[in-house]
């Protein structure tokens, strides 16, 4: 008998230890699922944050991708409006140029004519008092 409540009290003692096991098995997947279950959490929690942020960053890249199309088309306007207006003062310049040319080339026939005409003049002047100094030497007063 003592041979039977030996092995009743090891069989007891080993369904004791089983059911120990068995919970203390239990009690870690369970801590093992709350840990995955956070970590899961903390995973989750950090891809909508990096989400966020890259959301964050692509509509800051967007703007500011506008504003530099924007200013790049405002620049490309006021150098297109710039250009136009170096053109018609160059345009104005040429035109005031030619103008001022043909003024000195009018003036310039102006003078020579006048200077062909006193030339003229003082020809017909200096044959004039040839003539009236060739008359009074052949004696004619």
């Amino acid at each position: 008998m003592t041979t039977e409540v030996s092995v009743e009290s090891e069989i007891r003692h080993l369904r004791a230890t089983v059911t120990a096991l068995r919970d203390e098995l239990e009690r870690q997947q369970i801590a093992a699922d709350a840990r995955l279950h956070q970590a899961l959490a903390a995973v989750t929690a950090e891809k909508h944050q990096l989400e966020m942020t890259t959301r964050a960053l692509r509509e800051e890249l967007e703007r500011i991708q506008l504003a530099g199309e924007e200013f790049l088309m405002q620049s490309m306007s006021i150098a297109n409006d710039e250009n136009r207006q170096l053109q018609l003062t160059v345009e104005a310049l040429r035109e005031e140029l030619e103008r001022l040319r043909l003024s000195g080339d009018e003036r310039f026939e102006r003078a020579l004519t006048d200077a062909n005409q006193e030339k003229q003049h003082l020809r017909r002047t200096l044959q004039a008092l040839r003539e009236h100094v060739e008359h009074r030497r052949a004696g004619h007063p």
